[in-house]
């Protein structure tokens, strides 16, 4: 085992980098349009859509986009799960390829969730568009799991399981 000896200079500096560092991070995140928040490991799932270059994200930016323009929510979970509710705004994933198409064409970043966080539907639907040459394409991290526990609105889905068993 090698050993460096250290003395108060050195671990001086070493604690002005961290702190150098940190204080970049932070005035780089207070001069971005859309600070970045820190991305939970939610699951595996998360870390294969980061590993495939997909954006991830957390509850916090879902808060922010419900109801902005230029930001589409797609609920991935079957039909019968609207029962319970879906985010507001959220569309329900196409299944044929004309409806793909123009919810590419829209030009929106595409938000694709489940039912939470060890849901892979989310992220094969986001590989799936992306494939399909949709470029704005992200995950939520959490899904529907992560929205609840933080207290989010949940909408019906339209013609989503509104009749009887």
């Amino acid at each position: 085992m090698i050993v460096f000896p250290m003395n108060r200079y050195d671990l001086r500096q070493a604690g002005l980098l961290l702190l150098a560092s940190v204080l970049c991070a932070v005035v780089s995140n207070a001069v971005r349009s859309e600070p970045l928040s820190p991305v939970r490991d939610e699951g595996p799932v998360d870390r294969r859509a980061l590993d495939a270059g997909l954006d991830v994200v957390g509850v916090e930016e879902v808060q922010r986009w419900i109801g902005r323009d230029g930001v589409t929510f797609v609920d991935v979970r079957p039909c019968e799960d609207g029962r319970r509710g879906h985010l507001p705004g959220a569309v329900p994933v196409p299944r044929q390829p004309e409806g793909k198409l123009a919810l590419c064409a829209s030009g929106d970043r595409l938000v694709f969730y489940c039912s939470g966080s060890r849901c892979e539907d989310a992220l094969r639907a986001a590989l799936d568009f992306r494939a399909s040459g949709c470029t704005r394409v992200a995950v939520f991290a959490g899904g529907m799991e992560a929205w609840a526990e933080r207290g989010g609105e949940a909408k019906r889905m339209p013609g989503a399981g509104d009749e009887e068993d």
